[in-house]
């Protein structure tokens, strides 16, 4: 199983709680533990894309789950997102529903949301799928809303107490992917 994950800020519970080791430090931050892959992909469309495609072509997997934070109107809530929508190409990809979480759709933007939009709104979702798409595994994505559409509320320690607070739920989501759920 892969996970992809935008920034090591983001990462840093699960590699711990996962007792995830560093693998290599370019092109991409990896870490690995048992049956588990973490990369950091950066910030971005562009870079969630390569990172994902050089991850599955070194790694091949049958499992991907992006998980991260988001843009939404309910800061702290976890979310599955059924839905991803390319913001510059009006491109939208369906996803599975997840029948434990709530499911939402999402926007993937190049730049950050400095205002409201009627979806989540990330900046790798979109990418992550382009990247995965040759390797024919679909993605799971899971987000964390950090911010109602207000990036300056986004700390680097707000980020880290998201990820400890939902550490119980993404690590049941992480066991049932690798038993080969959904």
């Amino acid at each position: 199983m892969v996970i992809a994950m935008a920034t090591r800020t983001e990462a840093r519970t699960l590699i711990q709680a996962l007792h995830l080791i560093p693998i290599a430090s370019t092109p991409f931050p990896r870490y690995r533990g048992e049956g588990i892959e973490l990369i950091v992909t950066g910030i971005g469309p562009l870079h969630a894309a390569s990172a994902v495609g050089h991850i599955l072509t070194h790694s091949p997997a049958t499992q991907l789950l992006n998980l991260g934070i988001c843009a939404g109107d309910r800061p702290g809530q976890l979310y599955n997102i059924s839905k991803v929508i390319d913001d510059p190409s009006g491109k939208s990809y369906p996803l599975p529903p997840s029948t434990t979480l709530p499911n939402k759709k999402l926007r993937t933007l190049h730049h950050p949301a400095h205002k409201r939009f009627r979806e989540l709104v990330d900046m790798e979702a979109a990418g992550i799928l382009v990247g995965a798409k040759p390797f024919q595994v679909k993605p799971h994505i899971i987000k964390l809303v950090s911010d109602p559409y207000d990036p300056k509320r986004c700390s680097p320690e707000w980020v880290l107490t998201l990820f400890q607070r939902h550490l119980k739920e993404l690590l049941d989501i992480i066991a049932n992917l690798k038993r080969g759920g959904t």
